[in-house]
């Protein structure tokens, strides 16, 4: 069980929240009640610290000096789960003010700031932060109309790693994030430079959750009871509280039964079934050879006192079902599959697999200062933060925050070695014996600038086992911006990393931007350059094959290996495997920000397998594929296909999701269809549609009628799609045929969505039931799920 909800246990491993004692010592609210908790109370005195406060009869509390940051706090340092209610009214000053929650101390807790219009920077109305060693960094932002000196009602909800803030009558959130680094600390409210009155102030208790019983453990009476009656075998649990329950746990088949055996499980509430929904089965038929599991995960409203029953029903004793759920009065915290930093985004990423296996990530901090920094992970799904120091020498010439790029290591001298851009255009090597501790190498190193360039940066420095050189290849440009026309990849040529000669251009096309991060290696025979050419943004990335490395590079032999949302990807290779291909996806859509948000989340790899005419399949590894994915979510045996409001095929999937891993086959209807799965999130106006579009040969993932990302492919129009779609929160990564990959951020996050595989062939003349097949719905792990 989490600690976080303290030390008094009821019953049957029943954490309640919020107080270190169990008994209700006559403070406002109780942990069984979930009354609020009124701040500013006798129970739960103002903590001030700056500023100017008067409190009022009604509850309300007023600040009325401007002249710097003024906070007021109460509650316990213990609580955890929670909702903050408030209301703020900006009067004075700079026009901004808030709430905080999670305050551990002066310099660790989250804050939500409001900014009225007569703030006078351009900044978001609503902007959530999170200050950890009293470094502050944004993790959120909405806009909002905000009028000066009128009260805007304010709701924080902080459950596990989970935030949503709700501002106005608004029932849906404006801001929801995930973030672990502070997990319990007093609530309050507080002003910048500002005057502000706020409403009366409470927090309420998220009841945590229960875990059924173990096999072979003592059931507790209260709220569980076990029974057996003929081919049923029940575990029920009793609610002691109104609420919703978020009920969790994969139930697996352990052995087979005999022929004509059957066993299936299901969740009843008040003796209905309540899970699988009406005319979906989970069962284990006995033909199947490879039984998976099934995953049970939804939300159950129940009032005090409903009875929630989990059923194994089966007539064969060789049968056997391994299942424990769980519950939980609220939603039991997922670590995103998808890794980000607690503390900021992900930059630029630069992979290298070391001997062992492991793979080392640098990457570069956004900030501005682009500094470097280590994740190392065994997985590629789970990563650690690692020590990565520079150590400096006055005497030697120094190297930028940026020190570690492409990593190669350097036979002759014994060391791990990298080159990084400095002042004019000078590229400097640095080096490493255990890749975490670096040193400059010296000026003696250094790749000199070449004539004709303004620019010269990003290097990636390789054996060229060919001619026995040693290659630096780089972003170049002789003048215009970083948008074009005059980006170009250059390159230098050495014999021993000490004595350089600049070699010009290796690949100007005379119409493109800047190439990002560019790389060069011979695989199976071939040459291949890759980059990403920025255009406004730092993406696709483009490989270009030849027989040389001289090239010619021609258009004919280009290739984009993902859209517009796989940003700066990098080429690694694990020891006897094919290259696999790592980049971010950037913190929030283009589309709606306007910009490309530099940093953000590392998107799954993709594995590039070499086809007989040279050119990539892009596919999602194996090993990487078959961890993420959790247990099978019931669906009907066949998707029948029926005519949609438009008039087209539409097959809807039962049931709503906010999480998932799809996959399916689809059949085009005839030669001009379009194919894909069709999301619409509960109360969200943008319904996501993921195309397979054979004749116009794209593959695209949108938001109503605006393009997030786009790849261009070759899909026969009469040959059935195999596709896997995999979403989490606001990403979507989807992979076709074994041989493209498409990664987006949307605009929001899927939220209790509903499914449907559609075909844009009219439904009068399309026979129903031939369109889609195999289709699987299975849970998509979060993080700590994965296996060890």
């Amino acid at each position: 069980m989490n600690a976080r909800f303290g030390a008094c246990v009821v019953a049957l491993a029943l954490f309640v929240f919020l107080l270190s004692a169990c008994s209700n010592d006559g403070k406002d609210g109780d942990a069984g009640d979930k009354t609020p908790f009124l701040l500013g109370s006798p129970a739960w005195m103002w903590e001030r610290l700056g500023g100017s406060w008067t409190e009022r009869q009604d509850g309300s509390f007023v600040q009325s000096d401007s002249s710097g940051t003024a906070i007021a706090v109460a509650g316990e340092e213990i609580w955890a789960d929670y909702e903050l209610r408030s209301s703020v009214a900006l009067t004075g000053g700079e026009f901004q003010a808030g709430v905080l929650f999670r305050y551990a101390s002066p310099e660790d807790y989250y804050y939500l700031i409001v900014r009225s219009e007569s703030f006078v920077y351009p900044s978001p109305t609503l902007e959530l932060f999170r200050k950890v060693q009293g470094i502050a960094a944004s993790i959120g932002f909405a806009e909002l109309s905000v009028p000066d000196r009128e009260a805007l009602p304010l709701r924080i909800e902080a459950s596990g790693d989970r935030i949503r803030v709700y501002a106005g009558d608004g029932e849906q959130p404006l801001i929801e994030t995930r973030d672990a680094a502070i997990t319990q600390g007093k609530a309050g409210v507080l002003t910048l430079m500002s005057e502000a009155e706020f409403g009366p102030t409470e927090v309420s208790p998220i009841v945590p959750f229960y875990t059924a019983p173990q096999p072979g453990e003592e059931a507790d009476g209260k709220l569980w009871s076990v029974s057996r009656s003929g081919d049923f075998y029940d575990r029920s649990f009793t609610a002691p509280s109104s609420g919703e329950l978020d009920i969790a746990g994969d139930a697996a088949l352990l052995t087979q039964g005999s022929a004509g055996s059957f066993i299936k499980i299901s969740v009843l509430l008040n003796d209905q079934v309540a899970w699988p929904l009406a005319g979906v089965e989970a069962a284990w038929p006995d033909e199947q050879s490879e039984p998976e599991a099934y995953a049970v995960r939804f939300r159950l409203p129940v009032e005090a006192g409903d009875r929630v029953t989990f059923r194994i029903e089966g007539d064969s004793p060789e049968k056997s079902v391994s299942w424990t759920p769980s519950l939980s009065y609220g939603e039991l915290p997922t670590v995103p599959l998808h890794f980000r930093h607690s503390e900021h985004e992900i930059g630029d990423v630069h992979p290298y697999f070391a001997e062992n296996g492991t793979l080392n990530m640098y990457y570069l901090r956004p900030g501005g200062g682009y500094e470097a920094a280590l994740l190392t992970s065994r997985d590629m799904l789970r990563y650690e933060e690692a020590s990565l120091t520079l150590k400096r020498d006055a005497a030697v010439s120094p190297v930028k925050p940026w020190f570690v790029l492409g990593v190669f290591y350097d036979e002759q001298a014994g060391v791990y070695r990298s080159y990084s851009g400095t002042d004019g255009n000078v590229m400097r090597s640095a080096y490493s014996t255990d890749l975490q501790t670096w040193y400059a190498a010296g000026s003696e190193y250094d790749i000199p600038p070449q004539p004709g360039y303004a620019v010269q940066r990003d290097p990636f420095v390789f054996r060229n086992e060919d001619d026995g050189q040693y290659w630096a290849v780089m972003t170049c440009r002789k003048g215009g911006d970083q948008n074009g026309p005059e980006g170009s990849v250059c390159y230098a040529v050495s014999p021993d990393l000490k004595s350089w000669t600049g070699m010009g251009d290796l690949y100007a096309p005379g119409n493109i931007g800047d190439p990002e991060v560019p790389q060069m290696f011979k695989h199976e025979g071939k040459w291949y350059l890759i980059f990403s050419v920025y255009d406004h943004r730092v993406g696709p990335t483009t490989s270009l094959v030849a027989d040389s490395p001289h090239g010619p590079w021609l258009e004919a032999d280009k290739q984009l290996l993902d859209g517009e949302d796989l940003a700066a990807a990098q080429i690694a290779f694990p020891k006897g495997g094919h290259p696999l291909l790592f980049g971010w996806i950037p913190l929030r859509d283009v589309e709606t920000i306007g910009y490309q948000h530099w940093g953000g989340d590392i998107a799954l790899p993709r594995e590039l397998v070499r086809r007989p005419d040279g050119l990539f399949d892009v596919r999602l590894p194996d090993s990487v594929g078959q961890a993420i994915r959790g247990g099978r979510l019931p669906l009907p045996a066949t998707l029948d296909t029926s005519p949609s409001a438009v008039g087209n095929l539409e097959a809807a999937i039962p049931g709503r999701y906010d999480r998932f891993d799809l996959t399916f086959e689809w059949q085009p209807s005839d030669s001009d269809a379009v194919g894909g799965v069709r999301i619409v999130s509960d109360g969200s106006e943008r319904p996501v549609t993921v195309e397979l579009d054979p004749a116009d040969g794209k593959l695209r993932i949108r938001s109503d009628d605006v393009v997030h990302s786009e790849l261009q492919v070759e899909l026969g129009s009469t040959e059935a799609v195999r596709a896997r779609l995999i979403v989490e929160n606001d990403i979507a990564e989807l992979f076709v045929n074994e041989r493209y990959a498409l990664a987006a951020r949307l605009m929001e996050p899927v939220r209790q969505a509903t499914l449907s595989l559609f075909d844009s062939g009219d439904a009068a003349v399309s026979p129903s039931g031939s369109v889609f097949s195999a289709a699987k719905l299975y849970r998509l792990l979060g993080r700590q799920e994965l296996a060890q």
